[in-house]
């Protein structure tokens, strides 16, 4: 019996120190390789894209009619695309965050030389009230080399472009921590296309490795500790 407490303990205590440490984990992932096929067509609205990783959907929302397609994405055959933006339309991420806080956000995005270039990112766990997180996010446009920002390489599906990366820390706020639903947009902006001039019907943005990660709740850690301190005091009453 004392070998079965003491072996136990030891579990415990590795498993404390593991949780004690946890990095942080990818809880839902979109790089449209599986749903592409579904990507096509024309219309308003588009939903129902399933995460590649964990689980969620992807959808996007135009105020006029729009055309949806998947063309080749930064180091990977597909990505989300559309064109005929107008300010407030949106691409939309929906998952849940329940057992994770620290949320970060990670993806790549781009735009037609005649796509819009200014989004902001906003976020909900009601789906009806969003609010916006930081300032302005300036989207280059996919042209080797030129246009606006470094020297860079098109989207391709042979290798990856970082120049096109998004990575965005929402750690602070509390309302995205351990949620049954959490909704992220990335939301056009109304500004000019990414050479500086308006932005034209046909031109297109398109979005591709959007990551959603999160760190295991503190909550996960306390129980695994009370574990801990109960072989402890387990072991010292034997002792006596």
């Amino acid at each position: 019996m004392k070998n079965l407490v003491r072996i136990t303990c030891v579990v415990a205590a590795a498993v404390s120190l593991i949780a004690a440490n946890a990095s942080a984990t990818v809880i839902a992932e979109w790089t449209f390789e599986t749903s592409y096929a579904s990507i096509t067509g024309s219309s308003a609205t588009f939903g129902g894209l399933a995460a590649d990783v964990g689980s969620g959907t992807a959808s996007g929302l135009h105020a006029n009619v729009s055309a949806w397609s998947a063309p080749v994405g930064d180091g990977s055959l597909k990505s989300f695309s559309v064109n005929n933006w107008s300010q407030n339309d949106y691409f939309q991420f929906t998952l849940s965050t329940a057992g994770y806080s620290g949320i970060t956000l990670d993806w790549d995005q781009t735009s037609s030389n005649t796509g819009p270039a200014d989004y902001v990112l906003q976020y909900s766990n009601t789906g009806t009230s969003f609010t916006q997180f930081g300032g302005d996010l300036t989207v280059i446009n996919n042209n080797a080399g030129g246009g606006n920002g470094p020297a860079r390489s098109f989207w391709s599906s042979a290798s990856y472009e970082s120049s096109y990366h998004f990575s965005i820390d929402l750690s602070t706020v509390s309302d995205v921590n351990n949620q049954a639903n959490v909704y992220f947009r990335i939301v056009d902006n109304g500004g000019l296309n990414p050479n500086g001039g308006v932005v034209a019907a046909s031109g297109t943005d398109r979005v591709d490795n959007f990551a959603v990660q999160g760190i295991p709740e503190p909550s996960t850690i306390m129980l695994v500790g009370f574990g801990l301190a109960s072989c402890v005091l387990a072991i010292r009453r034997r002792r006596s």
